[in-house]
Parts: C-alpha cells; structure tokens; sequence
C-alpha cells in the first residue's frame, strides 16, 4: 500500500521514525511531500521547479504511462485544476505548485480515496490517513464542532 502526505509552512519532516524500502521525497523551504511503500515508489512521485507531485491511482487507460506523476504533472500544465475530469479510475493526488506557492488536492470522483488535513500555525498537512496529521503539527490539534457531521454520535 502506498501512502502519501504533504505539509506546507514549517515544512518539517514527519512520519514515522522508520524509513520504508520505497520511498521518494520532496524537501523545499516552503514545502515537504514523500511517498512510501512496500513496493517501487517511482512512478508515483513527480518533481521539477515549477511543480511537485505525489499520487496513489489505479486509472482506467488503454495505455498505462511509465511514470504516471509525470503524466498527470503533464496533464495538470496544460489544463490547470480541470485535468481531473477526464481521470477515470481510483486516485489520491496532491501536487504543490512552486510558482503558485498552492497545495492542491483531488481525490476520484467517487471518493473511494479519502483525505484529512490540520492546519495549525500557519502550516497545512494533508495526508490520507486520519491518524497521522495531527503527529505532523507540534500543537495540540482541536477539533472543530461545525466541521463534525451531526449524525455522528
């Protein structure tokens, strides 16, 4: 299984202590994204000066790009935050634009990808997993009541 986060501001460095096999990492002043797994990572990580991203897709496609971050790096410069639409298939994406100084983030139109974030002191973390944002922010998260759906007991 592949995971994925990104944090902006501080940009520190989070996770867990133990470093996977398979992982590829992005460090700039302004921003920190990685990708791991117990499997090559490769394909899954894109990163130049003007964009960075990382992803976890099983897209429905006649032909399967050998890197598939850099197609969809490619597909995100020629038609900005639209390039989703024509995406079929199952897909976490977050991609930092450096020229923006944007997070950005989509997950596939029938939300079988999931994301949580925090933003505490200036810093957004953004990552599929529930548990660990809060492990990336040095503060005490707290949890705010109009975000809670009311059916939740």
């Amino acid at each position: 299984m592949l995971d994925l986060y990104a944090t902006t501001g501080r940009a520190t460095e989070f996770g867990d202590a133990s470093r996977p096999v398979f992982y590829k990492e992005c460090r700039r002043p302004n921003v920190y994204m990685r990708i791991e797994g117990d499997l090559p990572v490769d394909s899954f990580f894109f990163d130049d000066p003007e964009l960075t991203l990382v992803c976890r897709a099983d897209l429905l496609a006649l032909e399967t790009p050998s890197n598939l971050a850099a197609h969809l790096a490619n597909l995100y410069r020629q038609k900005e935050d639209g390039f989703v639409r024509g995406l079929r298939g199952t897909f976490a994406i977050v991609l930092y634009d450096h020229n923006q100084r944007a997070l950005k983030a989509w997950i596939d139109h029938f939300g079988a990808e999931r994301f949580v974030y925090t933003e505490t002191g200036g810093s957004l973390t953004i990552r599929p997993k529930i548990q660990t944002p809060a492990k990336a922010q040095p503060t005490k998260s707290v949890i705010n009541p109009r975000a809670t759906p009311r059916h939740l007991p």
